[in-house]
């Protein structure tokens, strides 16, 4: 319900969210770490994790913030926090009837709401996380410059003939063209092979998808364009490469995380938080993350290319994209943050810094385990020979030099500044032994179902 409150929002969009053809809904499958379609740049799955995260926690993924995604969730918990996030206590009676059936307010959950009450509901949740949730992926500097690509891009397409009107549907309008586009080459191809003589003729709907494989390449210049003002080959296949990243689970969920976290400091901070103050909120990191993609200078540190592994010094070294990795990127997200540039545009929002920069610190550990953990078992297929202890030894040695030079290249963060953290991270005994039986997250259950 939540989630398809976001998607009617976007319906009735006025130009400053994200089109509704930017975003995939009716993809049937659903255990994907990012959108199918080349012209998307989000899908109705990464929002329902996006409601799931923000709404029903449970907490302990958005507070400590070296807690990996995995295991079962409590209900009674979720409910709970779903509560407080919506401040159903101000919106509802403590006890109310609907249609005849009785509600405990304190006991309304994920399953068990009045119906009668769901549009409020549902309307609450818009005027605060709802819209939060869409300026984020609206208005941070990648998915804006996507959306404006893809419109121009819209308005330049020609649709003179059939198959390029179908085509051009296929992306911006009907339910399920794009599908029954792809199913019916992936059949005509299947003709061909079981064929002797010659090739059947291609009919519109066979074009078609011909046209949309076409178009790719014409759209990732306009969107170049529209993220780094160029077209260049060069500039565009970086830019493709970039969006690669951007428009992962992981990486949204890990920007939408950032979010919910960081309002849980808010919760803790002087004066507290109101939950009507959240699209404001969301407004400021969208301004400071848009300030440290702009700084940077060199082109060799163009900071728009940041979270690629394309790049010098990369700090992205996340072995795969699937979604419980949202939890790194959210540490990319915040060190993004705490660029000085960057950070103006919220210290009023948390003038206590030492919550920040504690869960930076706890965030920072957790992804260099990982770099560590991915270091160990690279070196166990290339040296077999080294000793437990030696690779384990080199593993940290390699993982931590990588980090401490992707954050002073992309940062801004001294070394002397990372060696003060790592001898503090070992001085309070957090660098604990490696758990190589844990090597990566466990994956989280399918949604559908500075410095």
């Amino acid at each position: 319900m939540l989630t398809r409150s976001l998607l009617s929002a976007l319906r009735g969009r006025n130009g400053a969210h994200l089109p509704l053809y930017g975003v995939e809904y009716d993809n049937p499958e659903i255990n994907t770490s990012r959108p199918a379609r080349w012209s998307v740049m989000t899908n109705i799955h990464l929002l329902k994790m996006a409601v799931n995260r923000c709404i029903f926690g449970p907490p302990k993924y958005l507070i400590n913030l070296a807690q990996p995604i995995s295991g079962r969730e409590k209900a009674e918990e979720r409910d709970e926090f779903m509560r407080t996030q919506l401040d159903l206590a101000s919106l509802l009676p403590d006890y109310l009837d609907d249609a005849g059936y009785p509600y405990d307010r304190d006991a309304i959950g994920d399953r068990n709401f009045p119906l009668g009450r769901a549009e409020a509901i549902a309307g609450r949740f818009m005027e605060t996380w709802g819209l939060a949730i869409l300026t984020l992926l609206s208005q941070t500097a990648p998915y804006a410059a996507h959306a404006e690509g893809l419109a121009r891009f819209k308005e330049s397409w020609h649709t003179a003939n059939t198959h390029a009107a179908l085509a051009h549907d296929a992306l911006f309008g009907g339910v399920g063209i794009y599908w029954t586009l792809r199913d019916s080459y992936d059949h005509y191809q299947d003709a061909i092979r079981r064929l002797n003589g010659p090739k059947p003729p291609k009919s519109d709907v066979i074009r078609a998808w011909e046209t949309l494989k076409e178009k790719e390449s014409e759209f990732d210049e306009y969107r170049a364009h529209a993220y780094v003002g160029s077209t260049r080959r060069d500039v565009v296949k970086r830019c493709k490469a970039a969006f690669g990243v951007f428009n992962t689970h992981a990486c949204q969920l890990g920007l939408i995380m950032t979010l919910a976290s960081l309002w849980e400091m808010r919760k803790n901070q002087p004066g507290g938080a109101d939950i009507k103050d959240l699209p404001a909120f969301s407004a400021a990191l969208v301004a400071g993350w848009n300030t440290f993609f702009k700084s940077g200078g060199s082109r060799a540190r163009d900071r728009r290319y940041a979270f690629t592994r394309d790049c010098s010094h990369p700090i992205n070294q996340i072995s795969n994209m699937d979604t419980p990795n949202a939890v790194y990127f959210r540490y990319f997200w915040m060190q993004a943050l705490a660029t000085s540039s960057a950070w103006r545009h919220l210290d009023s929002w948390l003038p206590n810094r030492d919550a920040f920069d504690a869960g930076l610190s706890a965030a920072r550990h957790m992804y260099l385990d990982l770099c560590i953990k991915q270091k160990l078992k690279a070196l166990e297929s290339s040296d077999p020979l080294l000793g437990p202890e030696r690779r384990i030894a080199r593993a940290k040695k390699l993982a931590t030099a990588e980090l401490q030079k992707a954050l002073h290249h992309w940062f801004d963060v001294l070394p002397q500044e990372f060696e003060a953290w790592l001898a503090s991270e070992v001085s309070r005994g957090n660098q604990v032994e490696l758990d190589l039986a844990n090597e990566v997250p466990a994956p989280e259950a399918t949604d559908a179902s500075n410095r």
